[in-house]
């Protein structure tokens, strides 16, 4: 038995094929965005992770409070679900 698509004229079966590969496309270019947009989000925590790390290891001399304010930032980080991932580049 022929399929629905022999019985369609040739344009209607181009429009349909050119409609299913701009649907395809779409659809590969927003799941590319959405995991893009997910490592920057992962990369941003990082980073805000290193910063409070720096922060709470640097010597505070002027304000004792700086320190303690960082350290309890670092501990909130440390329970929270999001690990630093270290990454050592070497070039050989």
């Amino acid at each position: 038995m022929p399929s629905i698509a022999f019985k369609m004229p040739a344009t209607a079966r181009e429009k349909m094929f050119w409609a299913l590969i701009g649907t395809l496309a779409v659809g590969q270019l927003i799941a590319f965005w959405m995991l893009c947009s997910y490592q920057v989000r992962q990369a941003q925590a990082r980073e805000a992770t290193v910063q409070v790390n720096r922060v709470a290891a640097a010597p505070h001399r002027h304000d004792p409070n700086a320190v303690l304010a960082a350290t309890e930032n670092t501990a909130h980080l440390g329970a929270s679900s999001i690990r630093p991932t270290h990454v050592n580049f070497t070039l050989h």
